[in-house]
Formats: structure tokens, C-alpha cells, sequence
């Protein structure tokens, strides 16, 4: 009886040591995926960094060096952060085929209804939106066509800058990392 509690009690020594090390080499892991994860992250925080900075500069040339008509377009969306919300919210609708209503464009712009109007004014003025009848009493708006070159000409700006500083496979990279992390931690016994 002895030699099997002996053997009991070696093994339960036994496995206590093998917690212990394999504790020891999880939180190694754990340790070296999150400083994984930090450089991923890093990295692509960088890359967007740059991508920003370029616009910055790009967008002060762009006003400069088209026609007038995309200089005054150029100039108004880029005037604030909500006119450049208003410019994306109007493309989407396009492409969407679901006009944006004045309440619409006020609760996902998160602005006012009279700015809404304002900006929606502003623009059917210079044709770079169209009014949509959605109902006899709804009216909603989306991007005209010189809207949406503008649109695309700058997604393919985008494009090229993300494709020439490998953010994709950055953030594919970072991705992999957080799921890399979270598998660590949601399998811990």
C-alpha cells in the first residue's frame, strides 16, 4: 500500500513541476507575442502616419494644380472634417443606390440638421451632388459624377500609397498577431 501512495505522491511531485514549467514557458509566450504584437502594430501605426502626412502635403498641391472646378471642390471638402464626411457619406450613397435624407446625413455626420441643409445647399449649387426623390414627401442626395471621379481618384491614391508601404501585409501581419494572442489566452487551462 505504501509503494502506491509512494507512486501517487511521485507523480503528483512530478506533474506539480511539469505546471510549474510549462506556466513558466506560457508566460514566455505570452511575453514574446505581446512584443509581437506591439512591432505589428508599430508598424502599421507608422505606415498610416506616413499615409496621412502625405495627404496632408498632397491635398494642399491638389488645390493647386487641377482645374478650377476640382480646386473649389478640392478647397470645400477638405475645409473640415465634417465637409470631408459629408463628400465620403455622399459617395457611399451613390454606390449604395440609398440616398442619404437630411436627418441621415445629420446623424451620421454628427452634426446639426441646419449644417446638413447648409452643406447639401452648398453643394447642389456647384452640381456635385444630385437630389433623389425616395418618397413623394423624402427627398434624399447622393455624389453627382464629379463627385465621384474626385472620390476615385483618390481611392487610387490611397491604393498606391497603402500597396508602396506594404500595409497590407501589415496589417495582415497584425492581425495575425492579436489572433495569435487571443488563442494564447482563451486556451490557457
Amino acid at each position: 500500500m505504501d509503494n502506491v501512495k509512494n507512486f501517487f505522491a511521485e507523480r503528483e511531485q512530478a506533474a506539480s513541476g511539469e505546471r510549474r514549467a510549462l506556466d513558466e514557458c506560457i508566460t514566455k509566450y505570452s511575453q514574446a507575442t505581446n512584443d509581437i504584437e506591439r512591432t505589428a502594430l508599430q508598424s502599421y501605426s507608422a505606415g498610416l502616419c506616413l499615409i496621412d502626412l502625405d495627404l496632408h502635403q498632397d491635398r494642399e498641391n491638389w488645390k493647386i494644380d487641377n482645374d478650377q472646378t476640382t480646386q473649389r471642390m478640392t478647397s470645400y471638402f477638405q475645409s473640415s472634417q465634417y465637409k470631408n464626411a459629408f463628400a465620403r457619406l455622399m459617395g457611399y450613397s451613390f454606390y449604395m443606390k440609398q440616398p442619404s435624407t437630411i436627418s441621415w446625413i445629420s446623424e451620421r455626420i454628427v452634426i446639426s440638421r441646419t449644417a446638413a441643409n447648409a452643406f447639401v445647399k452648398d453643394c447642389l449649387a456647384e452640381n456635385w451632388i444630385i437630389p433623389v426623390q425616395i418618397t413623394d414627401k423624402t427627398r434624399g442626395y447622393w455624389a453627382a459624377d464629379v463627385l465621384i471621379t474626385g472620390l476615385e481618384e483618390h481611392a487610387v491614391y490611397t491604393a498606391s500609397k497603402v500597396e508602396s508601404l506594404g500595409l497590407s501585409a501589415k496589417a495582415a501581419k497584425l492581425k495575425k498577431a492579436r489572433k495569435c494572442k487571443v488563442s494564447l489566452h482563451s486556451n490557457r487551462y
